[in-house]
C-alpha cells in the first residue's frame, strides 16, 4: 500500500493554527503511512526526532513552487513509495500538483485554511487558485463563509469536488477535569459555564455571531461568562476601565484590570500568560487608549468593537 506525502509550508516547531492543523493531521494518520516534506525551522531536528513519522527539511525557511521545491518533493514521492499527496496549504505549493502527478501521485488533496480568500479576491492569484483547483481531486474548506469565497475562484468542477474538513478535538487533552483549575480560580470562573474563543477578530471567526448570541446564552445560564484569548507577540499596557459592572455584566463577562495579547504556544505547552477579556471590555479600552497602544482598527475590529458597544449599552 502506498504512502502519503505533505507538503507543507506550515509544520512545527513553527508555531502557529495551521501549523497545529497539518501537524496534527500528519500525526492522525496510519503509522508508518506518512512522509512529511517542510521547511527548516529553529529546533527542527530535536523536534521532528521526537515524530512518528519521517521528516523531510527543505534548506530555507519558505518553500515556493520552484524548480528546487519539486525535485525534492518528486524525489521524497518516490523514495517512499507515496501515491498521496496532500498541500498543508493549497496556496501556493498546490501548484506542484501536475509535476507530483506525472511522477506518480494517484491522489491530490489541497486543504485551505482561511487567507486562501485574500488570493481569491485578487485577479492574478485568483488565477492561481483556479489552477490548483484543477490540478488537484479535492479542495478542502473549513466552513461555508470561505467556502463560498473560495468557490468563486475555482471551476465549476473544482468548486463541486470542495470537501469540508475541520480540525477535530483531541478529547483526551480537552475534556471537563482535563485543567484549567487554577486559572478558573484566578479568574473568578469557579463554577461558572465558560465560552473561551482563541481568536482573531476576522468576519470567518464568527465572533460577532458569539456576541449576538450572548443575551440567548445569559438567558439559559446566567452565571455564563465569555472569555475571550487573542494570538498575538505584542504586550500591551492596562487602560483604563470606564465600562461599568452592570453594562459587562449584560455581556455575562467580568471586568479586568489589565488586558494581555498571548503569544500562544503549542498543544503540549502552557500559555505564557493567562489573557482574558471581553467584548464591552474591549470596546472600551480601545477608545480609551492611544492609538499607538491600541489592536489594530481594521474594519472588522470596528464592527465588532462597535456592536459590542451596543450590546453593553444601558
Amino acid at each position: 500500500m502506498g504512502k502519503t506525502l505533505v507538503v507543507t509550508n506550515d509544520f512545527p516547531p513553527r508555531r502557529g493554527g495551521i501549523q497545529s492543523f497539518v501537524h496534527a493531521l500528519a500525526c492522525g494518520l496510519s503509522a508508518g503511512s506518512v512522509v512529511v516534506y517542510a521547511p527548516s525551522w529553529e529546533g527542527a531536528a530535536e523536534f521532528d526526532a521526537r515524530q512518528p513519522m519521517p521528516v523531510i527539511r527543505h534548506p530555507t525557511s519558505l518553500m515556493l513552487p520552484v524548480p528546487s521545491v519539486t525535485r525534492r518533493a518528486v524525489a521524497a514521492l518516490r523514495e517512499y513509495d507515496c501515491d498521496r499527496v496532500v498541500f498543508g496549504a493549497a496556496a501556493p505549493l498546490g501548484l506542484l500538483a501536475p509535476a507530483l502527478r506525472r511522477a506518480g501521485a494517484e491522489r491530490i488533496v489541497a486543504i485551505t485554511h482561511g487567507h486562501e480568500a485574500g488570493w481569491a479576491a485578487l485577479p492574478a492569484a485568483r488565477g492561481l487558485l483556479h489552477r490548483i483547483g484543477d490540478a488537484v481531486d479535492v479542495v478542502t474548506y473549513l466552513g461555508e463563509y470561505f467556502r463560498v469565497r473560495l468557490a468563486r475562484a475555482l471551476s465549476a468542477d473544482a468548486a463541486a469536488r470542495m470537501v469540508r474538513l475541520a480540525p477535530g478535538v483531541d478529547v483526551t487533552a480537552f475534556h471537563p477535569g482535563g485543567g484549567g483549575t487554577a486559572v478558573r480560580r484566578r479568574l473568578g470562573l469557579d463554577g461558572r459555564p465558560v465560552v473561551l474563543c482563541v481568536s482573531r477578530l476576522v468576519p470567518r471567526k464568527g465572533q460577532d455571531t458569539l456576541l449576538r448570541a450572548w443575551p440567548a446564552v445569559l438567558s439559559a445560564a446566567p452565571d455564563a461568562r465569555s472569555v475571550r484569548v487573542r494570538c498575538s507577540r505584542r504586550l500591551c499596557p492596562a487602560p483604563p476601565v470606564t465600562a461599568t459592572p452592570r453594562r459587562t455584566a449584560m455581556l455575562g463577562a467580568d471586568s479586568i484590570s489589565r488586558m494581555r495579547y498571548s503569544d500562544m504556544l503549542s498543544a503540549s505547552e502552557r500559555p505564557r500568560t493567562s489573557t482574558v477579556t471581553c467584548a464591552a471590555y474591549l470596546a472600551r479600552w480601545t477608545a480609551a487608549c492611544p492609538a499607538e497602544l491600541a489592536p489594530p482598527t481594521t474594519k472588522t475590529s470596528l464592527s465588532f468593537m462597535a456592536l459590542a458597544s451596543e450590546a453593553a449599552a444601558p
